[in-house]
């Protein structure tokens, strides 16, 4: 799937983002996920997550856009505070840290964890990296 995120405008350029299935555990299957939104949502041409706009009108094809930042991070806060039932600022770094998990839980080395969350300072990159290794053993510990 070619994305076109804040990184890319930064760069003029887009990113090649590959998803992996996962049959075996169907709630880590990214592919099934966004299919079912896909589908659901009967988009057929354009972009994959439109913006409120577009659902407003009806879903009117001449109404398709992209969601910008500033509305995703609206609906992400809104969606946070009625599940957590706490007032927030939630950060939108939460995406990343579980995609850093996903990685880890795969089995895959601190450079591809990095690329997959699209992450490009090392630094940073190798705390959610060691992060994630502490809460995947918490999650083993757990379950035994």
């Amino acid at each position: 799937m070619w994305v076109d995120g804040k990184t890319e405008k930064r760069k003029d350029r887009k990113s090649l983002l590959l998803l992996h299935r996962d049959r075996d555990i169907p709630e880590f299957d990214a592919i099934s996920h966004l299919l079912a939104h896909i589908g659901s949502n009967n988009l057929i041409a354009g972009c994959i997550f439109p913006s409120k706009c577009w659902f407003d009108s009806g879903r009117d094809p001449e109404t398709l856009r992209p969601i910008h930042h500033e509305e995703f991070n609206d609906v992400f806060q809104d969606l946070c505070r009625r599940l957590l039932r706490r007032r927030g600022p939630f950060g939108l770094h939460c995406a990343r840290k579980t995609a850093y998990l996903f990685a880890t839980w795969y089995g895959a080395n601190l450079l591809d964890a990095m690329k997959a969350a699209r992450h490009e300072a090392e630094k940073n990159a190798a705390r959610y990296y060691k992060d994630s290794g502490a809460i995947l053993n918490l999650i083993k510990a757990t379950a035994e």
